[in-house]
């Protein structure tokens, strides 16, 4: 398994005002997989340079299993993810094959 912890990930830690939206961040040392949790839904903002290119996004719903793509906006020095809805997402972003 090579995912570590990467809070340098997230662009803006929504956990800072607010323990209960704390966002927990990995991914591998290549940047080819990273899983974002939040435990409540909103905009996910991540550092862009510690990511590989052409990774493709997937939301994962914990609570049914069901997944869905995730579409990114795009900014410079940010890349960022709305959630479906206002509940908990985990983000799943792995090299396209």
């Amino acid at each position: 398994w090579t995912l570590t912890p990467a809070p340098e990930l997230l662009r803006d830690q929504p956990g800072r005002h607010d323990v209960r939206r704390y966002v927990l961040a990995s991914r591998n040392e290549a940047g080819t997989l990273a899983v974002v949790y939040t435990p409540a839904g909103g905009e996910l903002r991540l550092d862009p340079t510690l990511l590989a290119e052409n990774l493709s996004a997937t939301w994962c719903n914990p609570r049914t299993g069901e997944r869905i793509p995730a579409t990114a906006l795009t900014a410079p020095g940010i890349v960022a993810y709305d959630t479906p809805d206002p509940e908990d997402w985990l983000l799943i972003l792995q090299h396209a094959e």
